[in-house]
């Protein structure tokens, strides 16, 4: 019977791939997002509420908003990553997972929320959870009550840049994936603030669709006093907003990544088999906007 339970925490290990870094071998923020989702996924195919479960019933889940802090002490390739899931608090409309990225030795790299909602593909509106699947809420489990996402007052206009979507920017729904909005957010910065600083937390609230061939204009606004944080708004050119992202960054204390860091992390990991050190994440299981 496909169901949604409140608690309980479901957990996967990953390792980090050569599709996961950047150029100096730390994982990308968007690829620590990309295992909290896929840790759902996992979890919503265990309860028989998977993408490929519900779709052919009319519906699909939709991701509308996520906020997630950062460690600036950046895994890099080849560790392995441990992501908790939980089914945190349940609404009529709302399941709100939390999600925990632990490194091998326990350290918490990365932590925050996530709201899937399901939507009925007919009409693109919310619908109960209870029209897919039964709720179920354990004898003494109790749910986290989680704050409204606020952005706080909008300041000076930093920087406005275009960018037209592609196909790499869609995902299994056929709209921009959330991913994508993420990744246009955080390039358009200048490459002093991304080399020197370091995206410590970040909060999104999509608002409206978009699609391959649309043109979204991202305007960045300063937020706050100490010059680190900001808010960008994505809209089409008729002005409907897309999405609102807040970025705050935070100046970098360790130096760069040495190749020696790497190397050690190389060793560590390299005492398994072959099959064993394979990305151990199991198979991206579409569950909802990416």
């Amino acid at each position: 019977m496909a169901y949604i339970e409140l608690g309980g925490i479901h957990k996967d290990t990953y390792q980090i791939t050569s599709e996961d870094i950047d150029p100096d071998y730390r994982l990308k923020l968007t690829s620590a997002l990309a295992y909290f989702q896929d840790s759902v996924a996992a979890l919503m195919a265990d309860r028989f509420i998977a993408a490929f479960d519900i779709r052919p019933l009319g519906y699909i889940w939709v991701i509308s908003e996520i906020s997630m802090t950062l460690g600036e002490n950046c895994p890099l390739w080849r560790e392995r990553l441990v992501s908790e899931v939980k089914v945190a608090e349940l609404t009529s409309t709302r399941a709100y997972f939390d999600f925990i990225l632990r490194r091998s030795d326990g350290e918490v790299y990365a932590s925050g929320t996530g709201i899937w909602t399901p939507v009925e593909i007919a009409t693109g509106r919310p619908v109960p959870i209870e029209t897919i699947c039964e709720l179920r809420i354990p004898d003494g489990a109790t749910g986290i009550r989680h704050p409204k996402l606020r952005f706080g007052a909008q300041g000076e206009l930093v920087f406005e840049k275009e960018h037209l979507t592609t196909l790499g920017d869609m995902d299994f729904n056929k709209h921009v994936g959330n991913r994508a909005y993420i990744n246009h957010a955080i390039d358009d910065f200048p490459n002093d603030i991304i080399e020197n600083e370091y995206v410590s937390s970040l909060a999104i609230k999509f608002i409206r669709q978009t699609f391959i061939g649309d043109t979204l204009v991202s305007r960045c606004f300063r937020n706050g006093d100490d010059g680190r944080d900001y808010i960008v708004r994505m809209s089409l050119p008729s002005g409907e907003e897309a999405c609102t992202i807040k970025i705050s960054w935070s100046e970098r204390t360790m130096g760069a990544t040495e190749i020696s860091d790497v190397a050690d992390v190389r060793r560590m990991h390299s005492g398994s088999s072959d099959a064993s050190r394979v990305a151990l994440a199991p198979s991206a299981i579409p569950v909802g906007s990416k």
